[in-house]
């Protein structure tokens, strides 16, 4: 499976070490300022509780609005980062931040479990990814709303999809008519004599061409029947159920450490996994030294 990825231009540079990363698209504040740079903390085990306290119907976008205003220290210039901000981030740029959000909190390698869409077979299989050669389509914006002309009736103006549609939009995002809703909400103005039926196709396929993608289409192949076939992968969505299944771990983790090194429970919570995984395996170490087979 090859990758190609594409690399922000000129203006910013990503810093993974410092988790300042710049958005493929951008978030657009209520004056109409662009911000592209932020700074992504990694999850610690406050976040990993928070995550699995949440209701089974809880859905994904409103989970990943949540979790990105924990861990997103700032925003451009904006240091009070908050839901109403992570909630009016465009959709790619969220994908993109729970990807590197996963990257800073467990490493580049995972892997996705695919299911055989032979009705013969059905069988479940694993296909290894790395995260850093997922590729990012750049499309920076430079405002929050775009005009398209629309033949003999005028100018319609849109914006871009944003976190806020996935969470009003989740109990149809499987139905029939969800696309129609999401380009209802989307669509801001259009001339009195235009309905929705004459502006759709055209807005769609214009944020089609403007909105900044991160999505993964898996070239597999069945090692039970030999089918060969493709499946689209909802990266944001994996990530977030990789993260929320940790619970069982995080609880063993939390314990092993309180009874080694009598830490409180909120000082281990506020360590990241890959922190409390050190001292986890420092303690073995030294249990193994001091009782050898």
């Amino acid at each position: 499976m090859e990758l190609a990825q594409q690399v922000p231009q000129a203006g910013f540079q990503s810093r993974p070490e410092e988790g300042v990363f710049v958005l493929p698209g951008g978030y657009v504040d209520a004056a109409g300022g662009v911000h592209r740079e932020v700074e992504l903390r990694p999850l610690t085990g406050c976040e990993e509780e928070y995550l699995a306290s949440l209701a089974e119907e809880t859905s994904s976008g409103k989970a990943i609005t949540q979790l990105l205003a924990r861990c997103l220290r700032r925003v451009g210039g904006v240091t009070a980062v908050d839901a109403s901000i992570t909630r009016g981030m465009l959709v790619g740029d969220r994908e993109y931040l729970m990807v590197k959000l996963r990257q800073m909190t467990s490493g580049d390698k995972m892997r996705a479990i695919l299911r055989c869409p032979s009705e013969a077979c059905g069988k479940n299989m694993e296909v290894p990814l790395s995260l850093a050669e997922l590729p990012v389509e750049e499309r920076p914006v430079k405002a929050g709303a775009f005009t398209v002309e629309l033949s003999g009736l005028g100018p319609v103006e849109f914006r871009l999809p944003t976190g806020g549609d996935q969470e009003a939009l989740a109990p149809v995002a499987d139905e029939p008519g969800s696309v129609g809703e999401l380009l209802r909400r989307c669509v801001l103005r259009m001339p009195d004599s235009a309905t929705l039926a004459d502006a759709g196709p055209l807005v769609e396929e214009r944020i089609e061409q403007l909105a900044p993608r991160m999505e993964l289409e898996i070239e597999a192949v069945c090692p039970e029947c030999g089918n060969a076939f493709s499946a689209p992968l909802d990266l944001a969505g994996f990530v977030l159920s990789e993260l929320m299944s940790n619970l069982g771990n995080l609880r063993r983790e939390v314990h092993f450490l309180a009874w080694h090194y009598h830490w409180p429970e909120g000082e281990i919570l506020a360590m990241t996994r890959r922190k409390r995984r050190q001292y986890i395996e420092l303690v073995e170490d030294e249990l193994e030294r001091m009782n050898p087979s």
